[in-house]
Protein backbone atom coordinates (compact mmCIF):
# COMPACT_ATOMS: atom_id res chain seq x y z
CA UNK A 1 0.00 0.00 0.00
CA UNK A 2 1.34 3.15 -1.26
CA UNK A 3 1.01 6.02 2.00
CA UNK A 4 -0.26 9.50 1.03
CA UNK A 5 1.83 12.45 2.56
CA UNK A 6 -0.14 12.72 5.54
CA UNK A 7 -0.13 9.58 6.91
CA UNK A 8 -2.07 8.47 9.96
CA UNK A 9 -1.02 8.67 13.50
CA UNK A 10 -1.23 4.62 14.02
CA UNK A 11 1.17 4.51 10.93
CA UNK A 12 3.78 6.53 11.88
CA UNK A 13 3.68 4.49 14.92
CA UNK A 14 3.85 1.03 13.05
CA UNK A 15 7.02 2.57 11.29
CA UNK A 16 8.73 3.75 13.87
CA UNK A 17 8.22 -0.13 15.47
CA UNK A 18 9.97 -1.53 12.11
CA UNK A 19 13.16 0.80 12.38
CA UNK A 20 13.78 0.59 16.07
CA UNK A 21 13.44 -3.39 15.29
CA UNK A 22 16.15 -3.44 12.57
CA UNK A 23 18.52 -1.01 14.71
CA UNK A 24 18.22 -3.69 17.29
CA UNK A 25 18.71 -5.88 14.56
CA UNK A 26 22.00 -4.28 14.22
CA UNK A 27 20.61 -3.28 10.49
CA UNK A 28 22.63 -0.42 9.38
CA UNK A 29 19.36 2.08 8.15
CA UNK A 30 21.15 5.09 9.08
CA UNK A 31 20.76 4.83 13.07
CA UNK A 32 22.29 4.81 16.38
CA UNK A 33 21.48 2.10 18.52
CA UNK A 34 19.83 2.27 21.06
CA UNK A 35 17.23 4.10 19.05
CA UNK A 36 13.69 4.87 21.23
CA UNK A 37 10.48 4.56 19.21
CA UNK A 38 9.88 8.44 19.80
CA UNK A 39 12.78 9.26 18.36
CA UNK A 40 11.93 6.56 15.24
CA UNK A 41 8.29 8.46 15.19
CA UNK A 42 10.03 11.96 14.91
CA UNK A 43 12.00 10.65 12.08
CA UNK A 44 9.38 9.09 10.58
CA UNK A 45 6.98 12.23 10.77
CA UNK A 46 9.50 14.69 9.82
CA UNK A 47 10.40 12.15 6.14
CA UNK A 48 6.61 11.47 5.44
CA UNK A 49 6.30 15.22 4.99
CA UNK A 50 8.23 15.71 2.03
CA UNK A 51 6.99 15.69 -1.42
CA UNK A 52 9.27 13.64 -3.39
CA UNK A 53 9.98 9.93 -1.84
CA UNK A 54 7.53 7.70 -2.09
CA UNK A 55 6.80 5.03 0.65
CA UNK A 56 4.76 1.96 0.56
CA UNK A 57 4.36 -0.82 3.38
CA UNK A 58 3.70 -4.18 3.97
CA UNK A 59 0.48 -4.86 6.24
CA UNK A 60 0.24 -8.07 8.02
CA UNK A 61 -3.29 -9.07 10.19
CA UNK A 62 -3.66 -4.90 10.32
CA UNK A 63 0.12 -4.08 11.49
CA UNK A 64 3.10 -3.00 9.16
CA UNK A 65 5.00 -5.36 8.93
CA UNK A 66 7.72 -3.80 6.11
CA UNK A 67 7.84 -0.70 4.21
CA UNK A 68 9.99 0.10 1.37
CA UNK A 69 10.73 4.28 0.02
CA UNK A 70 11.70 5.40 -3.48
CA UNK A 71 13.89 8.48 -3.71
CA UNK A 72 13.97 10.41 -7.24
CA UNK A 73 16.84 11.79 -8.55
CA UNK A 74 16.93 15.53 -7.50
CA UNK A 75 18.65 16.98 -10.77
CA UNK A 76 16.82 17.10 -14.18
CA UNK A 77 19.31 16.32 -16.10
CA UNK A 78 18.41 12.71 -14.47
CA UNK A 79 14.80 12.17 -14.54
CA UNK A 80 14.85 8.55 -15.37
CA UNK A 81 16.85 7.52 -12.30
CA UNK A 82 15.84 7.04 -8.28
CA UNK A 83 17.25 5.53 -5.16
CA UNK A 84 15.49 2.62 -2.93
CA UNK A 85 15.89 3.42 0.82
CA UNK A 86 14.55 1.77 3.74
CA UNK A 87 13.76 -2.01 2.42
CA UNK A 88 12.74 -3.05 5.79
CA UNK A 89 10.90 -5.60 6.89
CA UNK A 90 10.10 -6.27 11.06
CA UNK A 91 12.58 -9.74 12.39
CA UNK A 92 9.30 -11.50 13.40
CA UNK A 93 7.60 -11.27 9.65
CA UNK A 94 10.84 -12.15 7.41
CA UNK A 95 10.87 -14.61 5.26
CA UNK A 96 7.33 -14.76 4.26
CA UNK A 97 7.57 -12.74 0.78
CA UNK A 98 6.93 -9.18 2.03
CA UNK A 99 10.31 -7.55 1.13
CA UNK A 100 9.56 -9.39 -2.56
CA UNK A 101 6.17 -8.01 -2.83
CA UNK A 102 7.56 -4.34 -1.35
CA UNK A 103 10.34 -4.20 -3.90
CA UNK A 104 7.68 -5.38 -7.07
CA UNK A 105 5.19 -3.17 -6.13
CA UNK A 106 8.06 -0.11 -5.79
CA UNK A 107 9.60 -1.20 -9.03
CA UNK A 108 6.50 -1.26 -11.15
CA UNK A 109 5.71 2.37 -10.03
CA UNK A 110 9.06 3.45 -10.96
CA UNK A 111 9.08 1.91 -14.10
CA UNK A 112 5.48 3.30 -14.91
CA UNK A 113 6.77 6.89 -14.01
CA UNK A 114 9.62 6.54 -16.17
CA UNK A 115 12.46 5.67 -13.10
CA UNK A 116 14.09 3.12 -15.22
CA UNK A 117 17.62 3.16 -13.21
CA UNK A 118 17.23 2.06 -9.59
CA UNK A 119 20.27 2.15 -7.37
CA UNK A 120 20.94 0.60 -3.64
CA UNK A 121 23.49 0.39 -1.21
CA UNK A 122 23.44 -2.53 1.82
CA UNK A 123 25.81 -3.49 3.79
CA UNK A 124 28.17 -5.67 2.72
CA UNK A 125 27.95 -8.94 4.42
CA UNK A 126 24.51 -9.06 5.64
CA UNK A 127 21.67 -11.49 3.89
CA UNK A 128 20.51 -8.15 1.78
CA UNK A 129 23.24 -8.72 -0.82
CA UNK A 130 22.15 -12.11 -1.55
CA UNK A 131 18.74 -11.26 -1.30
CA UNK A 132 18.95 -8.46 -3.72
CA UNK A 133 21.44 -10.64 -6.35
CA UNK A 134 18.13 -13.23 -6.69
CA UNK A 135 15.75 -10.40 -7.23
CA UNK A 136 17.82 -9.40 -10.19
CA UNK A 137 20.00 -6.37 -8.96
CA UNK A 138 23.61 -5.80 -10.02
CA UNK A 139 26.67 -5.00 -7.74
CA UNK A 140 28.70 -2.51 -9.45
CA UNK A 141 30.45 -1.45 -6.48
CA UNK A 142 31.80 -1.72 -3.23
CA UNK A 143 33.11 1.15 -0.54
CA UNK A 144 35.01 0.32 2.87
CA UNK A 145 33.43 2.87 5.76
CA UNK A 146 30.91 4.42 4.10
CA UNK A 147 28.48 4.70 6.99
CA UNK A 148 28.25 3.53 10.53
CA UNK A 149 26.16 0.56 11.68
CA UNK A 150 23.74 0.95 14.80
CA UNK A 151 26.94 0.66 16.88
CA UNK A 152 28.83 3.85 15.53
CA UNK A 153 31.54 1.94 13.97
CA UNK A 154 32.09 2.52 9.92
CA UNK A 155 30.78 -1.03 7.87
CA UNK A 156 31.55 -1.22 4.39
CA UNK A 157 28.48 -0.84 1.59
CA UNK A 158 28.06 -2.68 -1.48
CA UNK A 159 26.16 -0.45 -4.07
CA UNK A 160 23.66 -2.41 -6.32
CA UNK A 161 21.58 -1.30 -9.66
CA UNK A 162 18.94 -2.56 -11.60
CA UNK A 163 17.76 -1.38 -15.08
CA UNK A 164 13.70 -1.95 -15.31
CA UNK A 165 13.91 -1.05 -19.14
CA UNK A 166 15.68 -0.34 -21.87
CA UNK A 167 17.23 3.06 -22.43
CA UNK A 168 15.48 5.49 -24.20
CA UNK A 169 16.99 6.84 -27.91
Amino acid sequence: MLLPGAPAPGEIDGLAVILVDATADGVSAGFLAPLTPHEAAQWWTRSLGQSQPRTWIAEHSGEIVGCVRLVPAAYPADPHRADVVKLLVRTDHRGHGHGRDLMATLEEHAAATGRWLLTLTTETGRPAETIYERWGWRRYGHLADHAAGPDGVPKATTFFAKRLTAPRA
